[in-house]
C-alpha cells in the first residue's frame, strides 16, 4: 500500500512538472541579427534604455520586441 501511493504521488509530481518543458514555457530566441530584444524598455544601439529616455546611440544590434 505504501509503495502505491508513494508511486501515485511521484507520477503526480512528474505530470504537474511537464508544463514546463512546453514549447510555450521556453524563452522565445532572438530573431537573427539582434544582440538584444527590448521588450519593456526600448531598443538604443546595443543596449535597451527606458522608455522615457532619448536615444543618443546610432544602430546596433538591439531590436525591439
Amino acid at each position: 500500500m505504501r509503495q502505491a501511493l508513494a508511486a501515485a504521488g511521484l507520477a503526480a509530481l512528474i505530470g504537474a512538472g511537464l508544463g514546463a518543458f512546453t514549447a510555450e514555457a521556453r524563452p522565445k530566441r532572438k530573431p537573427p541579427g539582434c544582440c538584444k530584444v527590448c521588450s519593456s524598455s526600448k531598443a538604443c544601439g546595443d543596449s535597451c534604455i527606458p522608455w522615457n529616455e532619448t536615444c543618443r546611440k546610432g544602430p546596433g544590434c538591439a531590436c525591439q520586441g
